[in-house]
């Protein structure tokens, strides 16, 4: 399947080196976090053509809850680069400069 230019994916995603994190896309803007398939984060995100804003009710991230990210998709690499700044070091290490592979 091809995704037009700025279309966001919806879906799973595994983290490219951390087999047990998977990053869970819905349609109806919400995410899921799990971590050995126990889940570790929710919250919303929203897209404005290549850039990702992420709200999230992660506890380590309750004083940042958002931050921009620009991201780019190739028909199953997601991959995300910090547009601005993000305080949540867990989000930033997940995120910023990481590539996610779409599950079938």
């Amino acid at each position: 399947m091809n995704v037009e230019e700025n279309e966001f994916p919806t879906g799973i995603f595994v983290h490219e080196t951390r087999q047990n994190l998977t990053l869970q896309f819905n349609d109806d803007g919400s995410y899921i976090v799990r971590v050995d398939h126990r889940v570790d984060a929710i919250g919303t995100y929203a897209i404005n053509g290549n850039q990702y804003t992420e709200d999230t009710d992660y506890l380590p991230c309750r004083d940042v809850r958002t931050a921009t990210y620009t991201w780019t998709y190739d028909g199953r690499r997601l991959t995300f680069q910090l547009a601005g700044e993000d305080n949540c070091t867990e989000r930033r290490e997940s995120l910023d400069g990481v590539t996610w592979i779409k599950q079938e």
